[in-house]
């Protein structure tokens, strides 16, 4: 949710990819003026100061200069990097130079919100540091939004509670919401714009009848795990991470200054070789034998249950293990968030509804037989790469790896990558679910805009970060 200054880029993976330009395109398509790739574009080149725009032909025409938010590669290097490389050549996909240029089919090594150094650039220190002296610019810690001030149509203010008391801030021209996909809603529920059954059965009087919180879209993702080097692998020497940490602090190098392999992304269509819209994307994370600490962080954050964590932690007791993230791009199932009362600093309902639609498990199920041929490439086999056998309570009857199994598999192991979006659509006003109009105003009132995730009429094909931003 991140909740401190510069929100989730504060806490994010730093990925910047900024998606398919046929998403825009179909934003544009659906009636939302201004929002096809060739608008968008500039706003994306006008944020960055991207480090790649001066190496490169290839990178000139999409990449900005100057601009307040750092972009630039990971800088790290690790030998299981090269071996996948191997592995995708192998398997007949295309480099891809750069994911944000004219061509997202492959795979590729991921630009980021990376500042010298190799520190963080999240849009705090991109966007508020530099106007943190100008006068009109008061930020608040520690307050709660509980709604917005909304008087004969028009948004007058909000109200929030800070520390226990209750502040009310009166604005003169507009309300701007941006509180991501899970909070904007929430606010403007709280605040009588919503569906009218809803707020009706909460005991909320209606501002507005609009569908808030409907079309609730994430990325789902499914974990592939794969052993690999399990006849000469080594611990990772004690020594090694008091080294890591001075390198980094010191001079910016080192394993703390990359992501590891979560840099390495890629994009397929798992039915059709040759098109330019992706379906899945893949990403990484390799564990060294005995870094069961750091995997049961991971495994924590996913929610997965204790057999499926022994499966995993066991398995790295005496092998490496890579993690394939089979992400759904473009997913068909899709949710809600709704109050649980009227009380507004209670946490929200989410309902993902993830895997409703049949389509979903069944792309998912491609992504991951497209992560099974790994293990037969002559690269995977020099590195004794072996699927992992998960113990999957539920899963037991059918026997790893046979027909029904993988859809068993998806269906228990399914998690989100953390990308909600779509819950204040955005279109016109003879969309039933839209929310806002091309200019992110609330349709029906005066004053109030949602600008954020919540926004956008479908998830993009690729991390959010970066379109949050353009947005």
């Amino acid at each position: 949710r991140g909740k401190m200054l510069g929100g989730s880029s504060s806490i994010n993976a730093m990925l910047y990819i900024r998606g398919n330009r046929r998403d825009y395109d179909g934003w544009f398509d659906r009636g939302n003026p201004g929002w096809a790739y060739r608008h968008v574009l500039k706003y994306f080149k006008k944020s960055e100061d991207n480090r790649l725009a001066t190496e490169g032909e290839e990178f000139k025409g999409f990449h900005g200069v100057g601009g307040p938010l750092e972009v630039d590669m990971f800088f790290g290097f690790d030998p299981i990097k090269d071996m996948m490389i191997e592995v995708v050549k192998e398997l007949g996909y295309n480099l891809v130079s750069d994911p944000n240029a004219d061509d997202q089919m492959g795979f590729t090594f991921s630009q980021g919100t990376v500042a010298k150094k190799a520190r963080r650039c999240s849009t705090a220190k991109a966007f508020l540091m530099p106007a943190q002296n100008r006068t009109n610019l008061h930020v608040i810690k520690y307050a709660q939004v509980t709604d917005v001030v909304i008087n004969n149509g028009k948004a007058e203010g909000v109200n929030m509670v800070i520390r226990g008391k209750k502040v009310k801030a009166v604005t003169r021209k507009e309300v701007i919401l941006s509180g991501g996909a899970i909070g904007s809603p929430q606010i403007l529920l709280n605040s009588g714009v919503g569906p009218k059954e809803h707020l009706e059965k909460i005991g909320i009087e209606v501002k507005k009848d609009l569908a808030v919180g409907k079309n609730l879209q994430d990325h789902a993702v499914v974990f592939v795990p794969i052993k690999l080097h399990k006849s000469y692998a080594q611990p990772i020497p004690e020594g090694d991470l008091i080294d890591d940490i001075y390198m980094y602090y010191m001079h910016g190098v080192g394993t703390f200054s990359h992501l590891g392999l979560l840099d390495l992304t890629g994009f397929i269509h798992t039915q059709n070789k040759t098109s330019e819209y992706p379906d899945i994307q893949f990403h990484y994370f390799q564990y060294r034998m005995g870094e069961e600490k750091r995997l049961n962080n991971v495994l924590d954050k996913y929610g997965y249950d204790n057999s499926v964590r022994k499966s995993f932690l066991s398995a790295i007791k005496k092998s490496e293990l890579l993690l394939v993230m089979v992400v759904l791009l473009k997913p068909k199932s899709t949710g809600r968030i709704e109050l649980r009362g009227k009380d507004p600093l209670e946490k929200p309902l989410i309902y993902g509804n993830y895997l409703e639609e049949q389509d979903d498990v069944d792309t998912l199920i491609r992504g991951v037989n497209a992560v099974k041929r790994v293990i037969h490439t002559k690269t995977g086999k020099l590195h004794e790469t072996e699927l992992l056998e998960v113990n999957l309570k539920g899963c037991e009857h059918i026997g790893f790896d046979k027909p029904g199994y993988w859809e068993c598999y998806v269906r228990h192991m399914t998690s989100t990558v953390y990308h909600p979006t779509s819950t204040c659509k955005m279109g016109p006003e003879s969309d039933p679910e839209a929310v806002v109009d091309a200019r992110l105003k609330v349709h029906g009132l005066k004053g109030l805009r949602v600008i954020d995730a919540s926004i956008m009429p479908d998830i993009i094909s690729g991390n959010t970060n970066a379109p949050t931003i353009m947005i």
